[in-house]
């Protein structure tokens, strides 16, 4: 289908901002599309669950949504690896400017990196940020 576009890619809306998200109790509906476009679906879930909004939601829900997809053990070390360089990344946009005080979002971005990577022993689950 057209929609599937390469293997391992897939259209998105490339915003994984959780209030670009409508859901009257039926219906999904998306906003805010100007960033939308081919991506890897796998990093896009990735972007999704390390997102700064995403994080109010437990890891054992995000675990349950992500394991309706299937993924196969490579495309899981994948999502790993992804779910790590996101983190990393949120931690860096709320990096502390020179001479202002550290945020609380930076020091729970940072305590969740610690977590990832004390738990990439366990990467087979999907939580950790080391491959196997």
């Amino acid at each position: 289908s057209p929609a599937s576009g390469r293997r391992g890619h897939t259209v998105s809306r490339m915003d994984t901002n959780l209030s670009n998200c409508l859901w009257d109790g039926n219906d999904l509906r998306f906003v805010d599309l100007e960033y939308g476009g081919w991506t890897d679906r796998i990093f896009d879930l990735a972007e999704q669950v390390e997102h700064d909004q995403s994080r109010g939601t437990p890891d054992d829900e995000w675990d349950f949504f992500i394991d309706q997809f299937g993924l196969t053990s490579r495309e899981r070390a994948r999502f790993v690896a992804a779910k790590c360089l996101m983190a990393f990344f949120w931690a860096r946009l709320f990096w502390p400017k020179q001479g202002r005080e550290v945020s609380p979002k930076f020091i729970s971005q940072v305590e969740r990196i610690e977590e990832l990577l004390r738990s990439s022993f366990h990467s087979e689950s999907g939580k950790g940020c080391s491959q196997p």
